[in-house]
């Protein structure tokens, strides 16, 4: 197994390891060495069908960590080690130190807590999204590309990457992504010029969440998919993964102004999300019928921009 013969060359000393079943993408793993707790992810092998941001998109993490291990104060693993080169496995790995809490969806509390814990989300996200720089998209890399000088250059090229994706499960017609290809130029005039990218996270989901029994939020983990945008594309995906209630936006300290404009680009940042799960659920779920639900919900979704 890929996971022991990484432990045993990390370690000379006698471990344990346990599969973490909740992992979506990566293969993770719970590492006890003496006392001490780690975490070990792996991830996919390269033959593994991926959309064109998952490839080796754990290489930027260790980068992504130090910055926002430097510029804020969310709590977030220490990356212990990794390898990219394959000179253990096949396939790219990294281990992080364990931190206490268990995800939200497994914890809930009373509201009191919750209310403490999403206002505290929102600070965290704050922080976050004042981290700036002035490229956009994700970080560069073979199947992303360059980084873009202007966010709707950037937004555009993710869209038009991910509809070429979902086109090779034949789910998607020449003329579904020939038409959703129009709509976002007839919509260009709806996204304003952004002066500098915000980093995001564009994972944060009750599985991504770690709390502790008194509702503190302990850990905010899986950055893989972070991206540098407009921090609104984050809002959407907040949305639409139920984690801005309002308390997240008191904590937050300010709400975008939802005006016109800002309601078709909310719709093309929910359809970006949720159009990826065509491909993941025709791909790698083998199911097609289920892909095609969330074919069918997207093309609705789009025609409300019309």
């Amino acid at each position: 197994m890929d996971a022991e013969r990484i432990c045993r060359k990390l370690f000379n000393r006698t471990f344990s390891i346990s599969r973490i079943p909740t992992g979506k993408y990566n293969e993770s793993y719970y590492v006890v060495l003496d006392k001490n707790q780690y975490v070990l992810r792996i991830a996919p092998e390269e033959s593994t069908e991926v959309l064109f941001y998952e490839r080796k998109m754990m290489r930027k993490e260790p980068e992504i960590h130090k910055i926002v291990q430097k510029n804020t104060s969310i709590p977030i693993p220490l990356i212990l080690d990794y390898d990219f080169s394959h000179s253990v496995v096949e396939r790219d790995w990294l281990l992080m130190e364990k931190i206490p809490g268990r995800a939200l969806f497994e914890t809930y509390g009373n509201s009191i807590k919750m209310n403490k814990m999403f206002f505290t989300l929102g600070r965290f996200l704050n922080q976050l999204h004042n981290v700036k720089r002035n490229k956009f998209g994700y970080p560069e890399s073979e199947s992303t590309g360059p980084m873009k000088d202007n966010w709707y250059s950037a937004f555009k090229d993710m869209w038009l990457k991910l509809l070429m994706d979902i086109r090779k499960t034949g789910i998607y017609t020449e003329e579904n992504v020939n038409k959703l290809t129009r709509l976002l130029d007839y919509h260009s005039n709806s996204f304003p010029p952004v002066k500098q990218s915000s980093l995001l996270h564009m994972d944060v989901w009750s599985q991504n969440i770690l709390i502790n029994r008194e509702g503190v939020i302990t850990g905010l983990i899986d950055w893989d998919r972070s991206i540098w945008g407009d921090p609104e594309i984050e809002y959407a995906v907040l949305d639409y993964c139920g984690t801005s209630p309002p308390q997240f936006w008191k904590g937050y300290g300010s709400q975008p102004l939802r005006d016109e404009n800002y309601e078709i680009r909310r719709v093309f940042y929910i359809l970006y999300e949720h159009q990826k799960y065509i491909f993941i659920r025709a791909m790698r779920g083998k199911n097609i019928s289920l892909a095609q639900q969330y074919a069918e919900e997207s093309l609705r979704i789009a025609e409300k921009l019309k």
